[in-house]
């Protein structure tokens, strides 16, 4: 079966299979954070190896891996086996592969085990701290496929595989006028991509610098969550970025508590990644926000596979000047010290510029309830936000019922004004 071509039940089987491997003979037995975590939510990994068990799970992120921001805490999401338990674990063919080729080659045995086992390369990810993501050699083999896939969603040929540039990766506008303004030969330009899910007003602005330089070559979108190593892209004609339905499983979450959404979005991304054996990421919060999740056949293209609709990048950890400097911001985690407070009302969360208007402020509205002193909710809101986010807020507000701010609304209870 196609990858991208096949019907959305054949799809679905697929991703069923692969996320059972995944969950049963890979993170489950060797990441130590994910079996901590089935031992604390009294459950097993086979128990929940299917879309909809997994859907239950309650989602993470960096501060579940790292709480108290060290960055040597996600090493728990590293794979942890060795040839014993692989040859448990690995599927049948590539067992019996692995013990031919030993017969043949001494040595190689240990080879292939390794290559599916052993990180040999690390990427940093992480939004409100770094940290890094291991890879093994078949983590690699893994995202040469997915980009290979890119290349024909992007709709490139091998006419693209030439000296004289014909695709440009852009972040900016301004990239375009430095290049023209160093020399750069850009005639043969015919595709721009605009990496990290663009903005509207990002869009317009490279569109308007390509017009400055006399170029109208096609303009497509490419992202790769954060951790996630595959890049999504647009294809010609269709809407949204195009996903590996065999390779991830792309599901959205209610932001501000990380479970399942109402639907009426935008929701937070999560991620389960499929196939992976270094860092394996399982109900990953990405702190992308998503209008959709669309499983209809592409307009564009007639793929298939599911694509992320209306994507906005890190809303969920924007990188804020504060008054200790520049950092990103868990907007997440701040939610965390908030939701199902027992002397709280209702609450919002408004990030937007300070007095001094040269900083933001990230300033936490809540509403006491009536049996509880309002000044011990305010200390103990700023108290637990510190633990929860790595900061203080800026100010607590204690406000009357119906006295809520109400607008630029991330999510039901998240405002941002920048």
């Amino acid at each position: 079966m196609a990858w991208d071509r096949g019907s959305p039940k054949r799809q679905a089987a697929a991703q069923e299979r692969a996320l059972k491997m995944q969950l049963v003979d890979a993170v489950g037995p060797f990441s130590p954070f994910w079996r901590d975590r089935f031992t604390a939510l009294g459950c097993t990994e086979a128990q929940v190896a299917t879309v909809a068990a997994l859907s239950t799970v309650p989602a993470v992120g960096e501060r579940d891996v790292c709480p108290d921001g060290d960055p040597f805490g996600a090493a728990a999401l590293v794979l942890q086996a060795g040839e014993a338990e692989w040859a448990l674990h690995t599927d049948g063919p590539a067992l019996r592969r692995a013990l031919v080729g030993r017969l043949v080659r001494p040595g190689s045995y240990r080879a292939v085990v390794e290559a599916d086992t052993r990180p040999t390369s690390f990427v940093f990810a992480g939004l409100g701290m770094r940290f890094p993501i291991a890879s093994t050699r078949g983590d690699l083999d893994v995202v040469v496929r997915a980009g290979a896939r890119l290349w024909t969603v992007l709709g490139l040929t091998r006419s693209d595989v030439m000296i004289a540039a014909t695709v440009l990766a852009l972040r900016s506008a301004t990239t375009v006028d430095d290049l023209d303004e160093a020399g750069a030969r850009l005639t043969t330009v015919t595709t721009v991509l605009l990496v990290g899910a663009p903005t509207s007003a990002e869009r317009a602005a490279v569109a308007e610098a390509l017009e400055r330089v006399g170029l109208q070559p096609v303009v497509l979108a490419v992202h790769a969550p954060d951790g996630h190593r595959l890049l999504w892209g647009e294809c010609r004609g269709g809407e949204g970025l195009h996903t590996y339905p065999d390779l991830e499983l792309v599901q959205l979450v209610d932001p501000e508590t990380g479970e399942a959404g109402d639907g009426q979005g935008p929701d937070e991304v999560v991620l389960s990644q499929l196939g992976m054996r270094g860092s394996a990421l399982l109900r990953w919060r990405t702190a992308d926000l998503a209008d959709a999740i669309n499983t209809a056949t592409c307009p564009g293209c007639q793929r298939t596979v599911p694509r992320a609709l209306g994507l906005h990048r890190r809303a969920l950890v924007p990188e804020l000047s504060l008054r200790s400097g520049i950092r990103g911001v868990d907007l997440r985690a701040v939610c965390a010290a908030l939701v199902g407070r027992g002397d709280v009302a209702d609450w919002r969360v408004v990030v937007g510029p300070s007095e001094r208007r040269s900083t933001v402020g990230v300033v936490v509205h809540v509403v006491a309830r009536s049996d509880v002193d309002p000044s011990d909710v305010a200390v103990g809101v700023a108290l637990d936000v510190r633990v929860a986010a790595g900061l203080l807020p800026t100010q607590v507000v204690v406000e009357d019922a119906g006295s809520l701010p109400d607008e630029d609304r991330l999510s039901r209870r998240l405002h941002c004004r920048l």
